[in-house]
């Protein structure tokens, strides 16, 4: 399959996705939270607008021929659907490092240090815009 074609694949699928999103962020309206998120929602329609005009009118240089690995993108899928699924019932501290560990295994990440401290330190990242800055309350489940 060619590149632009993939890349066509793509944009529709993440305007797709961008518009739900959009939709979806609009019911959080305790205190401007939709704000952020809408905003990410934007730039995702636009930016997958500028990829497909890209794609359409062949914007490239050269074609290069890419593997695409359907099994990884099937493990991928899972396990984000999964996190979806556990963030309400395990709670965002359980869930949310156990998500970031296993897709950075999956993608290849080897040092060690990386594959602990990136899920630890980036789940505090989050917890702290949210919770303190945004005061947006994260889904705590069973530790609530």
């Amino acid at each position: 399959m060619k590149m632009s074609v993939k890349d066509k694949i793509t944009a529709t699928v993440i305007f797709i996705l961008s518009i739900a999103g959009y939709i979806k962020a609009g019911e959080y309206e305790m205190g401007g939270a939709s704000t952020f998120p809408k905003a990410i929602f934007m730039g995702s329609m636009v930016l997958s607008v500028a990829l497909f005009l890209a794609a359409q009118f062949d914007f490239y240089k050269e074609e290069k021929k890419e593997n695409i690995n359907i099994k990884r993108i099937g493990i991928i899928i899972g396990i984000t659907i999964m996190y979806f699924v556990l963030i309400d019932i395990a709670g965002y501290f359980i869930v949310t490092p156990l998500f970031l560990f296993s897709l950075s295994l999956i993608l290849g990440y080897k040092n060690k240090k990386i594959l602990f401290l990136y899920p630890l330190l980036f789940s505090a990242f989050l917890y702290l815009v949210f919770r303190s800055f945004l005061n947006v309350p994260l889904p705590m489940g069973i530790l609530s």
